[in-house]
C-alpha cells in the first residue's frame, strides 16, 4: 500500500485522538476493574507503538 504524506498525517491525528480517549477511559476506570484496565492498557501501548512507527517512517520520508 502506498501512502501519501496527507494520509500519514491523518493517521497520526487519528492515533493521537485514540490515545487521548484511552487515557481518559483509563483514568475513569476503577482499580477493581482489572479486566477492563488490562485491555485498555494493552490497546494504549499498541496504539502508541503504531504511532511511533508511523512517525518514524514519516520522518524518514
Amino acid at each position: 500500500m502506498i501512502r501519501t504524506q496527507t494520509t500519514d498525517y491523518e493517521l497520526i491525528v487519528a492515533y493521537q485522538t485514540l490515545i487521548e480517549g484511552l487515557k481518559k477511559r483509563i483514568s475513569k476506570t476503577g482499580v477493581d476493574d482489572i479486566k477492563q484496565l488490562s485491555h485498555d492498557f494493552r490497546q494504549l501501548y499498541a496504539t502508541e507503538m503504531k504511532l511511533f512507527q508511523l512517525q518514524t517512517r514519516s520522518d524518514q520520508a
